[in-house]
């Protein structure tokens, strides 16, 4: 079997984001047994918006914050999605949140 065939749903995902694959990024953490994860929610979030779901990014940017409030990336993600919402000031909010927590980023 190869390496990527016998790794987990979220190192798959990880490596389809990577490669620039969002579907597959999509299809992986289907595959994942606990939604308890702020990076597969992160990884989530970004396929999303990769694949023009907005709103449904968004949602799981909001939901891998419930996890972890003070998450750089799931922040950033937020933005995202949220500025092709035209959610502007929430997503100014959102980036104002991440450069706090990420002066140097």
């Amino acid at each position: 079997m190869s390496e990527l065939g016998s790794a987990g749903p979220l190192a798959l995902a990880r490596h389809y984001a990577a490669i620039g694959q969002p579907k597959r990024v999509l299809e992986a953490l289907e595959r994942l047994e606990s939604a308890h994860d702020a990076e597969a929610w992160a990884l989530r979030g970004e396929a999303l918006y990769q694949v023009d779901r907005y709103e449904e990014g968004a949602d799981a940017a909001r939901r891998g914050l419930e996890l972890e409030p003070e998450h750089p990336v799931l922040l950033d993600v937020l933005a995202l999605n949220l500025i092709e919402l035209d959610e502007l000031e929430a997503a100014e909010q959102a980036l104002l949140a991440a450069l706090a927590l990420w002066p140097d980023d």
